[in-house]
């Protein structure tokens, strides 16, 4: 668990690389079970505000990866903001993102309009938690439906969004129809493949 008041994230790192603030266990992996195993998971995850706080303390004018894992909140938009400027050689940003209640929407169009201007991204994968998302042992093939055609809009919108990224090879979306969630990567027009590739190539267990 990343702790904010951790003296680690005070140390001076202007070499470093490569940045993962995430949780272990995965609490997605939890999340759509039943009520008797999510009250199992007691890993806390970072408000959006906290993680931007850890990022602040931070001096990695060179990091190129970086995954985080947070809940929404009134911090997020800053959290976004904060990459693109504080982050010029970033080329993969994996961000997962929880909902802090039912309530909250699922900001795949703002979010990929400020990481637009991330000129050396070249991939983005999002685990964005939203009420479209079928339960892991589901076996109802027209849920699936839903929820692949909802991908598919969601990775065109995205994608002509991120269309201003010179370097931009794909967006993956985290699909968690399986008991070992898989990503599934949507290339661009630009790239020389098809628009939109939804076989499942290239299957990341995580």
């Amino acid at each position: 668990y990343p702790n904010p008041d951790d003296v680690m994230f005070s140390l001076k790192t202007p070499c470093l690389t490569h940045l993962s603030l995430r949780d272990e266990p995965r609490y997605y992996l939890y999340l759509r079970n039943e009520e008797s195993v999510l009250s199992s998971f007691t890993a806390p995850i970072l408000k959006a505000s906290k993680c931007l706080a850890i990022l602040r303390k931070m001096d990695a004018p060179l990091l190129s990866s970086l995954e985080l894992v947070y809940e929404g909140n009134a911090g997020e938009a800053e959290l976004l903001r904060h990459m693109p400027t504080a982050y010029p050689c970033l080329t993969q940003l994996e961000l997962h993102k929880h909902r802090a209640s039912d309530d909250d929407c699922d900001p795949y169009v703002s979010l990929a309009t400020t990481l637009s201007s991330m000129t050396t991204l070249r991939t983005l994968h999002l685990n964005l938690d939203c009420a479209q998302i079928p339960p892991v042992h589901c076996n109802d093939e027209e849920k699936y439906d839903v929820w692949s055609e909802f991908l598919d809009n969601q990775a065109q919108e995205v994608l002509s969004i991120m269309r201003t990224c010179p370097c931009f090879e794909y967006v993956a979306f985290l699909d968690p129809r399986r008991q070992f969630a898989t990503w599934i990567e949507y290339r661009p027009a630009w790239y020389p493949r098809e628009l939109v590739d939804v076989d499942f190539l290239g299957i990341q267990r995580l």
